[in-house]
């Protein structure tokens, strides 16, 4: 301990908390539970619908049968040093440092927890993200502030259900229309956890059959490379002499909010032929000439070959987006297989830039950016030897 007491306090913050708590934590004896109960319904006010939260908390990270043991070394330390660490912690820090063992909470919960006046107020949520750690079952919702159960995922991709409104529009434009932030937070924590997640993806998962006319479908699924979450999403449009307005006007699908949307062109040639392209709305650039296009190190097409066109790999200079265009023909039509792909990181904050760049609207954010000779978005999805879009719109 002579170590703690020896680091100047200017130095100690959250990752001294984590580290005081990981080598000192001791267990709360039940008979604090009730007046902690007490006390979280006091100062924290939660709400009916939440009052699980409360009980989650105490039952979770405070209570345990076994008895409680003063002999951890933290504890042996005089008062005024500790009220001397606690003071230069953050006051959410210096609250879930109390809960640490019952000496901690005789001399730290009344200025931190229990007095209104003892400190500047903090964030019921930023208070919640130090204990998340000891809720395996449980994430900090980033958008609500309150503890969600991750058994109950499926709740959280009916819209009357949502509590993410506030990014809602942005994920249904960028991602897919039902993607969920707060499912992406649990399945992210399950794969950290070592447990299953393979059934939560299906929620994360899209599906849009399009129109009877057969004009247009989509399809989405997802997958967990490398710790990180990467969504594949492949939209197939199909033109002929007799929807061309409709390929121009309609047809039209979201890449990013830098690249904008993709969407289709004719050029009508002197010989009454008409050539169909897709362009992406920054100044309209044609994908066969965008200026940002390498070639695919997953299947390596690029340019005609078995009567197709593949365009090469298009990557957003901003974001974490790559896509493609495959076209091929198919009897009496063409199909456009526009297949974009997102790493939206590891869904571990709501303002990692990673993710940030993804849903901002204005197309402000800058993500991370690619690191030289790293292994494309597209490859880490589809492994070594894809055949492009192809393969879909042989299934037409």
């Amino acid at each position: 301990m002579s170590g703690i007491c020896s680091t100047s306090t200017r130095f100690l913050g959250l990752s001294t908390l984590v580290l005081i708590r990981r080598a000192y934590i001791t267990n709360l004896e039940p008979s604090l539970s009730q007046s902690l109960l007490g006390l979280f319904h006091r100062r924290f006010k939660p709400s009916r619908n939440n009052t699980s939260l409360s009980n989650t908390l105490l039952s979770k990270v405070l209570l345990s049968n076994a008895s409680l043991s003063n002999t951890s070394a933290f504890a042996q330390l005089p008062p005024e040093l500790v009220l001397r660490i606690a003071s230069y912690l953050p006051p959410t820090s210096a609250g879930a440092l109390s809960l640490c063992s019952k000496a901690l909470y005789t001399l730290l919960s009344i200025p931190y927890l229990k007095c209104q006046r003892g400190h500047p107020a903090f964030n019921v949520s930023d208070f919640l993200r130090l204990l998340e750690p000891s809720l395996p079952d449980h994430i900090v919702c980033y958008c609500c502030g309150k503890l969600h159960e991750i058994k109950h995922a499926g709740q959280h991709v009916k819209f009357d259900k949502r509590c993410n409104f506030k990014v809602n529009e942005a994920m249904r434009s960028f991602i897919h229309p039902s993607f969920s932030h707060v499912v992406f937070q649990m399945v992210m924590k399950r794969y950290r956890q070592g447990r299953d997640h393979l059934s939560f993806l299906d929620l994360l998962s899209y599906q849009d059959p399009g129109s009877s006319e057969g004009e247009s479908r989509v399809e989405t699924s997802c997958r967990i490379v490398d710790g990180s979450l990467l969504v594949r999403q492949q939209h197939i449009f199909i033109v002929h002499r007799h929807n061309q307005s409709r390929f121009t006007l309609y047809m039209k699908t979201m890449i990013c909010p830098h690249a904008q949307e993709l969407y289709g062109k004719i050029d009508y040639r002197s010989s009454g032929t008409a050539i169909y392209s897709m362009v992406y709305t920054t100044g309209g650039v044609d994908v066969d000439r965008s200026p940002s296009v390498v070639g695919c190190d997953s299947c390596g097409y690029q340019g005609e070959k078995n009567e197709g066109n593949w365009s090469g790999l298009v990557r957003c200079r901003t974001c974490a987006t790559e896509f493609r265009v495959d076209s091929v023909g198919v009897p009496g039509a063409r199909a456009f297989v526009v297949t974009r792909w997102k790493d939206l990181g590891e869904g571990r904050d709501a303002e990692d830039p990673v993710w940030q760049a993804h849903v901002d609207k204005k197309g402000l954010v800058a993500g991370v950016r690619r690191k030289d000779g790293e292994a494309s978005i597209c490859k880490r999805f589809e492994g070594k030897g894809w055949k492009g879009g192809i393969e879909s719109a042989g299934e037409l």
